[in-house]
């Protein structure tokens, strides 16, 4: 049986020389490109060549009830004792890490104009500044003229307006056009401060426009109405302990069955719910052996994240439910958690 080798399989005697050389050279060179075909379609699988993903942000929309924020405060009486759920607002966070503050942002500062007309009026009523109203300047009574003739003349000359007068000028013309004289510096006026302050501390790690970040807490309110939703199953009262865990199912379960929620992919669960309380002492009697914590749902959180999906072939971002709470860091040292309660007081009017 003959022997061969490559050269002969490949490059047969008929070949001369040259033919052989240029043979062996395009056969290599074969070789080479399937080796950096494999390399590449391993360094493809590896993820080596991917491009590098923006962070996955995450929202926690956090409404507060007032009665139980106005307890240990001098709150605004316009909405103190108002029996509606109210943004608290928007809190930003990184999948894997803690919540963000004071990021820097290509609009630092906050703009008035990012919140258009129609959403300063939905703020005004859903997401006010509980903290107490400045004090309008005062205005004292106006000394009417007498016509009394003076007991005696006077040779004085007309004396230059005191400061009393001068202040008293001023505290007229204050009073007068309070309505239209902002409240700070800055021009803000009281709900602005408020709406300044959470871009500063939380806004600003948003990934977008100052204007999206604040249509956004408008879009997850009016989607996730909690007052309408609790309001059907539970009502708030002093002298009633609240399981959590019946609370968070409650919301739920009428999240999931809300007609306007037409995601059925992604369902809420207990879990996407965030409490925090108030913890105050109630003591009846001078015996300190007697001295009982109570605690009262302040706030309630809902986590979510946003992904993009084909609509009538054109691309838009939603917003869907998301577990994103660190409930391991629950203490009861924590007012988020309730302080490591269960049983807690939704509140009425006191």
């Amino acid at each position: 049986m003959a022997n061969y080798s490559l050269n002969d399989i490949f490059c047969p005697p008929s070949y001369n020389g040259e033919s052989r050389r240029a043979r062996w050279f395009f056969l290599g060179l074969l070789v080479f490109i399937g080796f950096m075909i494999i390399f590449i379609l391993i360094g493809l699988a590896a993820g080596l060549w991917r491009h590098k993903q923006e962070p996955v942000q995450y929202f926690i929309l956090s409404r507060q009830w007032p009665i139980t924020k106005c307890l240990a405060k001098q709150c605004n009486n316009d909405f103190s004792k108002q029996k509606q759920w109210l943004v608290n607002g928007l809190m930003i966070g990184i999948e894997g890490e803690n919540i963000q503050k004071n990021c820097q942002h290509e609009q630092n500062d906050f703009e008035p104009k990012s919140i258009d007309e129609n959403m300063k009026k939905y703020f005004e009523q859903h997401w006010p500044n509980l903290d107490q109203l400045p004090a309008k300047p005062t205005e004292k009574p106006t000394e009417k003229p007498t016509d009394k003739p003076t007991d005696k003349p006077t040779d004085k000359p007309t004396e230059i307006p005191t400061t009393k007068a001068h202040d008293k000028s001023l505290n007229n013309y204050l009073f007068q056009n309070y309505n239209k004289i902002k409240t700070t510096a800055d021009q803000l006026d009281h709900n602005e401060q408020l709406w300044s302050n959470e871009w500063q501390k939380y806004g600003r790690c948003y990934n977008g426009k100052q204007s999206d970040y604040f249509a956004k807490i408008m879009e997850l309110d009016e989607n996730y109405p909690l007052t309408e939703k609790l309001s059907e199953k539970i009502e708030p009262n002093s002298t009633k302990l609240i399981d959590l865990n019946i609370l968070a199912k409650t919301l739920a379960q009428k999240f999931n069955n809300d007609p306007k929620q037409t995601d059925k992919d992604h369902q809420w669960n207990e879990s996407m719910f965030e409490f925090v309380c108030k913890s105050i002492i109630n003591n009846n009697d001078d015996d300190n052996e007697s001295i009982q914590y109570l605690y009262l749902l302040e706030e309630i959180r809902m986590c979510f994240t946003v992904i993009t999906i084909t609509d009538d072939d054109k691309e838009k971002q939603v917003s869907i439910p998301n577990e994103c709470f660190d409930r391991q860091s629950y203490t009861n040292e924590s007012p988020n958690g309730c302080f490591g309660q269960q049983m807690v007081i939704y509140p009425d009017l006191f």
